[in-house]
């Protein structure tokens, strides 16, 4: 049982609409769809009339409705009990992120800043897009690291959060080799289509992954054998050869190293990706504005 399913379940119950429900949520409707029938499945019994429009609660729902509102509360204030303890605790410095980012470029770069900085005490969030923003939003986090391209930005309100770019990230695709040395899955448009492991429709990289495939020729075709929401999750599928995937090009170092797998495609199969850092322009407690300070000296000012 998630916690999600529990909220999504009471913004539809208020709305009776699985549309506007779904938007506000910030996940695709048939993603919404799918916690909301998981949640189902969990109680044992359906929630949703779904013959009336808008949806109204069964039985069961209602039953639930009210369950979930206290058990969410509950919750809530135990979690804002443990952050104000966690507050006190001025020198650690916290982070919210793509699970991709704080495994392969947070370390590194994290490194790199205590050569000058000396050693910090550092805290990492990772999850989704929508769960890392509102990281950030609700002050959980310090810092976003995150993913943006101009064609499927991260929106931000620029009157309340600031950003600098950190760095620049390839978006590739990526195939196993075969027993000749050679690509195991290629664009070949004509051959049948190529199996792909793919990115869950609702994250930033599944969506960057369709900008790339909407830009293509409709010739390429593209068969779904796999999705999941994690670059290292669809990392070991390439590996064992069930088809060909879109990595950050980092993700992937120690695979092309050890001729596990190699690039394929050429220039209009990829995206450069950017790599920002946001805060609030509200001042942060001290370690975090010297963190930032040297930053700002570093690659040069917000914007």
């Amino acid at each position: 049982m998630d916690i999600d399913w529990l909220e999504d379940f009471l913004v539809l119950a208020n709305t009776g609409n699985f549309s506007s429900a779904a938007e506000s949520r910030n996940v695709s409707q048939p993603a919404f769809s799918r916690r909301i029938r998981s949640l189902e499945q969990w109680v044992g019994m359906p929630l949703l009339d779904r013959s009336t429009y808008p949806a109204t609660l069964t039985s069961s729902g209602k039953i639930l409705r009210s369950t979930a509102e206290e058990t969410i509360a509950a919750l809530y204030r135990s979690r804002d009990a443990c952050l104000a303890e966690r507050s006190n605790d001025k020198s650690e410095i916290s982070f919210s992120a793509l699970h991709t980012l704080a495994l392969t470029f947070f370390p590194k770069w994290l490194k790199q800043s205590e050569h000058e900085l000396g050693p910090a005490k550092t805290r990492m969030i990772a999850g989704n897009v929508h769960d890392c923003v509102q990281s950030l939003t609700l002050k959980h986090s310090d810092f976003l690291l995150y993913y943006t391209h101009y064609k499927c930005p991260i929106l931000l309100d620029q009157s309340n959060y600031t950003s600098l770019k950190l760095a620049t990230e390839q978006l590739i695709p990526v195939s196993a080799i075969n027993k000749s040395g050679t690509a195991l899955h290629s664009f070949d448009r004509k051959k049948r289509p190529a199996s792909y492991l793919a990115y869950s429709s609702d994250t930033f990289l599944g969506k960057a992954v369709s900008m790339i495939i909407n830009e293509l020729d409709k010739d390429y075709k593209f068969e779904t054998r796999y999705s999941n929401s994690m670059s290292e999750a669809l990392k070991t599928m390439a590996v064992e050869g069930h088809g060909l995937a879109w990595l950050p090009k980092s993700c992937a170092t120690r695979e092309f190293q050890h001729h596990e797998l190699v690039q394929i495609g050429d220039a209009k199969h990829c995206a450069d990706l950017e790599i920002r850092l946001a805060r609030s322009v509200n001042r942060l407690h001290p370690e975090a504005e010297r963190f930032w300070s040297w930053l700002v000296r570093t690659v040069g000012s917000g914007d």
